[in-house]
């Protein structure tokens, strides 16, 4: 009798699970997953999940059609029943935009965590962006030599088993970090940290870390990722029409530009701070969002030439390229994966309309912006000689923020392609 291969006892956890019979969403799904690699799989409905479904631990995502529901009761039916068997996955849910805020506040308390319209998936890339970041951009490594023995932690820390690539809870938010558990994770190397957690990650490095040598780089990664964290939240409050709050747009817009402002102020005095910088967001996610990179390499540049104008910077390279999720989801994915010169004619024309695109859609979102940074913001990546985009706008007319912007985008894919 021959023995069986190891592989085929070991279930690999899936990272994206479908739910939906409309054709056109399970296409969008599929090309989704294919393009990112994740491991997916797929169902009709979310009532044959109780006998079909073979996952023995959560999935990171679960993706749910509500398109096929004729009223709210059979949608929070839907996703209660799912939420009921995976309890700790992100579940995402389609909708055509009609209904009411308290049916979606509904659909919340039921176990959504965010909604994109049916037509959003068909005309633009965000699906591409929020599946990507809630997959590759949920668990984010940190070095265990990070932490210290024998010190109060206020996140939780996972390690990733290697085989099924599960999250395994090994250190608690509230209780202290042990001499014998630190002994055990130091040969694993990393441990893992929740996104909406970064910021309390950031807190206690700032606690047991001084502003010297390699400590200060410490901090400078931590605030990055704290950076990250803010940024890819505010991005998504902006740009998805179904989860738009704008009390919590107007909090997140602050944390993100204090967090913006302490990390321009450690980057001046960090040794090695190129390096710092380019080494700070290494995980998958960030291979496709680069914007927190840019905003650090512009915030370092302006402090270290007296420039004042940190808050036009900071904004304008928040919203700089939030056009690129109105992109068409073929024109994203070239985009993403041959880079905006190897465009075809037709992609390249709406690829270079994306900054008119960044600020129509901070304008839908009513935030404050001055004169200085709307100018800012529609030029950055506009050039001295007259063939940028999107207006050719002549070299004496050009913001200087604009320009540093543009050069730390370009500065950013030479760093990435060394």
């Amino acid at each position: 009798m021959s023995a069986l291969p190891v592989e085929s006892f070991i279930v690999k956890r899936t990272e994206f699970l479908v739910v939906a019979k409309e054709a056109d969403v399970v296409a969008h799904a599929r090309d989704v997953a294919e393009f990112f690699g994740f491991n997916s799989e797929f169902f009709s409905s979310a009532e044959s999940l109780a006998s079909e479904a073979e996952s023995k631990t959560s999935p990171l995502v679960v993706f749910i059609s509500l398109l096929e529901y004729a009223d709210q009761e059979q949608m929070l039916g839907a996703v209660r029943h799912v939420h009921g068997i995976y309890a700790r996955s992100q579940v995402i849910v389609t909708i055509r935009g009609n209904e009411s805020s308290e049916d979606r506040q509904q659909l919340r308390l039921a176990g959504v965590h965010r909604f994109i319209l049916h037509h959003e998936m068909q005309t633009s890339s965000k699906f591409y962006y929020l599946c990507s970041l809630l997959v590759h951009g949920t668990y984010l490594p940190v070095p265990v030599t990070d932490l210290f023995p024998g010190t109060a932690v206020d996140f939780n820390g996972f390690h990733k088993l290697p085989i099924n690539q599960n999250f395994l809870p090994v250190i608690f938010a509230g209780f202290v970090f042990s001499d014998k558990k630190y002994r055990r994770l130091e040969s694993v190397k990393q441990v893992y940290v929740k996104r909406e957690e970064l910021n309390r990650y950031r807190k206690y490095i700032e606690a047991y870390h001084d502003n010297r040598g390699n400590a200060l780089k410490k901090r400078c990664r931590a605030m990055m990722m704290s950076l990250m964290g803010s940024y890819t939240e505010l991005i998504l409050l902006l740009s998805l029409d179904a989860d738009h709050h704008q009390e919590t747009l107007q909090a997140q817009l602050d944390q993100f530009a204090d967090t913006a402002v302490s990390l321009g102020d450690y980057l001046k005095d960090c040794p090695d701070t190129f390096n710092v910088i380019a080494q700070s967001l290494e995980f998958q996610f960030c291979k496709h969002e680069r914007g927190p990179y840019v905003l650090a390499y512009a915030l370092f540049i302006a402090q270290s030439c007296g420039i004042t104008s940190l808050k036009e910077i900071i904004m304008a390279a928040l919203l700089s390229d939030l056009g690129l999720l109105e992109l068409p989801p073929t024109c994203y994915r070239q985009l993403q994966s041959r880079g905006a010169l190897m465009l075809e004619p037709n992609d390249m024309e709406k690829y270079q309309h994306h900054p008119m695109s960044s600020l129509n859609r901070a304008m839908l979102r009513e935030l404050p912006l001055s004169d200085e940074i709307k100018s800012i913001l529609v030029c950055t990546h506009e050039r001295a000689d007259e063939k940028g985009f999107p207006n050719q706008v002549p070299a004496d007319k050009l913001p200087f923020e604009s320009q540093l912007i543009h050069f730390c985008k370009i500065l950013d894919g030479r760093v990435r392609s060394a």
